[in-house]
């Protein structure tokens, strides 16, 4: 990505995002899990692997297996993503294939593919009108410069989003709001890393 291009999606562009997935041919699939990638801040591989047994809709539960040595672990499911996947499983259920083992199927009944997602989420990403390439990390970026953002335990949001080290957590701090108030503790923090 050029320096000039923010390594986050603003929130105007992250809800024109979510909107436009649900609005071609497997639109109730493809917002739900373009919601599961941003809420969980998942890895395309993350996302390609979870089954109907990861997610506990009625408790609002989702189990997270990272991958990379990241920390595998129980996520909240937000409403508005419990309501998408509540809609998509009613969707399976009338196509009969509820007793299939993945979250997300292909029209062919099987495994959505890491690459049918790329397709996927840069479709989303042009149906939304954003001047650049969306790419699924994109929205992992987006899940975590939001958490910081927000102020968030530097340690929390290592272990929500399943990364190996804190410091991983740093790249996030160049991509918040520039008027956010954590972003001088966090740019001080960068400084003292020798990191900037």
């Amino acid at each position: 990505m050029k320096a000039s291009q923010p390594d986050a999606l603003t929130p105007e562009e992250t809800a024109a995002v979510l909107r436009a997935a649900g609005e071609g041919r497997h639109g109730v699939r493809d917002h739900a899990m373009l919601l599961m990638l941003y809420h969980h801040g998942l890895r395309v591989s993350e996302l390609c692997r979870l089954t109907l047994a990861d997610l506990d809709l009625e408790s609002r539960r989702l189990w997270v297996e990272r991958l990379n040595r990241g920390r595998s672990g129980l996520h909240p499911v937000p409403e508005s993503e419990a309501q998408a996947l509540a809609a998509y499983l009613a969707q399976r259920a009338e196509q009969g294939t509820l007793h299939l083992p993945p979250l997300f199927l292909n029209e062919r009944r099987g495994t959505l593919s890491r690459n049918a997602v790329y397709y996927l989420v840069r479709r989303a990403g042009e149906a939304a009108g954003l001047a650049r390439p969306l790419f699924p990390h994109l929205l992992r970026h987006s899940a975590g410069s939001k958490l910081v953002g927000e102020g968030h335990d530097v340690r929390l949001v290592q272990e929500y989003l399943g990364l190996r080290t804190a410091r991983s957590v740093l790249r996030f701090v160049g991509t918040a709001s520039p008027d956010d108030p954590n972003a001088e503790r966090f740019t001080a923090l960068l400084h003292s890393l020798g990191r900037r």
